[in-house]
């Protein structure tokens, strides 16, 4: 049997389609292991992402990597976001400090470069003394003001002596009259 030239043309072509096909399939086999090792990576990455259903007890299918993988890629992205801003933050107070730190210590070299004043220094214990009789006749106009007898009388008392008492005036005058009882001490 002979076979004609445009049979054996045809059966060459054939062959050669199968031999592509045969590469293309060899190709497609690569293409799936890669693929494959590929989920299976992201399986090990991807926190959410069992390597079985815990509810079924079947191997995690494809798509729910790839979603699960999405969804954790979001929520690192979020925490990435969440991170940036507590470090803006820190940034912002960290220079905050900074400039505070600043002003403190050109007040303190201020201060010492001052000169120095020929005054009376006071001591402690008759700053302690000049506080307790201004606190004392605080208290004894608060003690004659405030009435008791229920909590209505309290509060309104209460809110009476502190609009009345605690001005700056009477303040004032207040610090006035404890500064004269301290000098009257000192001097008998």
């Amino acid at each position: 049997m002979q076979i004609l030239p445009s049979k054996c043309g045809q059966t060459r072509l054939k062959q050669n389609n199968l031999k592509q096909l045969h590469y293309d399939c060899l190709g497609l086999g690569i293409k799936t292991r890669e693929s494959n090792r590929g989920y299976d990576e992201l399986q090990n990455i991807v926190p959410s992402c069992d390597y079985m259903d815990p509810s079924s007890s079947q191997k995690v299918c494809k798509a729910t990597v790839l979603k699960r993988s999405i969804d954790y890629i979001h929520e690192l992205e979020k925490e990435k976001d969440k991170h940036e801003h507590d470090l803006d933050s820190l940034k912002k107070e960290i220079m905050a400090l900074r400039i505070m730190k600043t002003n403190y210590e050109e007040m303190l070299q201020y201060h010492r470069n001052a000169p120095k004043d020929n005054s009376v220094e006071i001591n402690d214990e008759a700053k302690f003394d000049l506080f307790v009789k201004f606190s004392d006749n605080l208290f004894n106009s608060f003690q004659s003001m405030i009435n008791t007898n229920s909590f209505g009388e309290l509060s309104a008392s209460m809110f009476n002596w502190l609009e009345q008492t605690c001005t700056a005036n009477n303040l004032k005058n207040f610090i006035i009259l404890s500064l004269y009882q301290a000098a009257q001490q000192i001097f008998h």
